[in-house]
């Protein structure tokens, strides 16, 4: 029976995966820190598994499941068979930290769940489980039930620079599969004849810290994490070099910090320049001459912006104020250097209106003057436990009672409450939001897609 098996549960609705694409770094993490302690791990992803052929493939001691609310019913098939089998049942994940209390309360076939990092966290579990040792007592970062308590160890957050390079030659990842599905299911219109992967090198945002911070945020990090300069270089390298990839997807949470780009400038000086060029997310408000000048010379070649909307009164509500000058400058800046722009907007953001919608499309036009874009993404708002706005719901009596106990939602069913109580755009409100995001999307040819990472 193997040890440890790693599983990305897959998605009710596969319109609304991510790219096939991606690889499951979370669980790439995990598995390349347990192998520094000599534990091999399997993942089996539900990106091109179903529930049955991951179910039929479970075989392990200690089972460790990574879901979000769009993968509720798959996980618990899992989580039923694997139990069923005589494993030791882990969730974690997103969704996994602010729902934990209700997972362990409402499904007997969870045996804990993981809090925020969970490498050292699988790695004391898979020690006991190896001893089959039942007792969860002292390890972090996990919830688990103790007679009629649910008990939260300590949380500890792990320094990223410990951590060893994610290689992917792990078992259960074909990396040439997850590169030949970029061409059938990137919805990148522009980008062709390349071989492209995702990294992620930081965690956090430097701007979410205690209550502050973008109302729809369900990140689970406070402040920003990073790993070094250095370790970017090499696991760009490795990228490279062991896979021939000339494109680099690093959705790492802000990635244009000043110092950090210099220092990578630096390396790339000393050792040789990789060849690959580089897709990153970035905040508006961390867009300037310096900043553009170094992502141009690290040949970043697109950066991803959050904008989410046109009204400043509804960013300034929503935790993020911003305003139209300083994001056409942003814009302007960028496309003076030759980088293309993924502008990405939500709509249904507290406070919105109908004028506050169309605010924001009139500023999406705008925008399209001044730099080439890549693709706008349209997003209807999605509550997220975890996030300012779903807090905000659960202080609204009715919503908590229907709401606050529970872990598998009608994604639907939530929207239409939320948007009933914090926007202002009539009965038909969630009508109007999607075939609103609908059309505006479908100007760019491509399919309406709502991104859970």
């Amino acid at each position: 029976m193997k040890v440890v098996q790693l599983i990305k549960s897959p998605c009710r609705r596969k319109e609304i995966l991510s790219d096939h694409w991606y690889t499951p770094l979370n669980l790439i993490w995990i598995a390349n820190y347990l192998k520094t302690h000599n534990i091999e791990s399997e993942i089996l992803d539900g990106i091109f598994l179903n529930a049955e052929e991951i179910i039929s493939n479970i075989s392990s001691k200690l089972i460790g499941i990574n879901f979000n609310v769009l993968s509720v019913d798959s996980m618990e098939r899992i989580a039923k068979t694997a139990k069923s089998k005589g494993s030791t049942v882990i969730v974690g994940g997103q969704a996994a930290t602010p729902l934990a209390s209700q997972l362990l309360m409402k499904n007997r076939d969870i045996d804990a769940v993981v809090i925020g990092d969970g490498e050292e966290a699988m790695l004391q579990l898979v020690i006991r489980a190896e001893k089959s040792i039942r007792s969860f007592e002292g390890i972090p970062n996990i919830a688990y039930r103790k007679g009629n308590d649910i008990i939260f160890s300590e949380e500890i957050r792990i320094d990223l620079t410990t951590l060893p390079m994610p290689d992917r030659r792990i078992k259960g990842i074909d990396m040439e599969k997850y590169i030949d599905s970029f061409s059938d299911t990137n919805t990148d219109p522009v980008l062709d004849n390349v071989r492209a992967t995702n990294a992620y090198l930081k965690k956090g945002c430097p701007r979410r810290v205690g209550n502050h911070g973008c109302s729809f945020c369900a990140r689970i990090d406070r402040g920003l994490r990073s790993k070094t300069a250095l370790q970017a270089y090499e696991e760009y390298s490795y990228l490279i070099n062991e896979f021939n990839i000339n494109y680099i997807y690093d959705d790492s949470d802000s990635w244009a910090n000043a110092s950090w780009m210099k220092s990578l400038l630096s390396l790339y000086s000393k050792l040789g320049e990789p060849k690959a060029r580089l897709r990153v997310y970035t905040d508006v408000r961390d867009i300037n001459e310096n900043s553009v000048s170094l992502m141009k010379d690290l040949d970043v070649d697109t950066v991803l912006v959050g904008i989410e909307s046109g009204d400043e009164r509804i960013l300034r509500i929503n935790g993020k104020p911003m305003t139209k000058e300083m994001i056409v400058k942003a814009v302007k800046l960028l496309g003076s250097a030759g980088i293309k722009l993924c502008d990405a907007y939500v709509i249904g953001l507290i406070g919105e209106t109908k004028s506050s919608v169309e605010k924001t499309r009139s500023l999406a036009q705008q925008i399209g003057n001044y730099c080439e874009r890549r693709i706008t993404y349209w997003n209807v708002i999605m509550p997220l436990p975890g996030s300012p706005i779903w807090s905000a719901m659960m202080n609204i009596p009715e919503l908590q009672e229907k709401y606050g106990n529970e872990y598998n939602f009608n994604i639907e069913e939530v929207q239409k409450d939320y948007i009933n109580h914090f926007c202002h755009l009539g009965t038909d409100g969630y009508s109007y939001l999607t075939n609103t995001c609908n059309y505006l999307q479908s100007l760019q040819n491509i399919p309406l897609r709502k991104y859970i990472r």
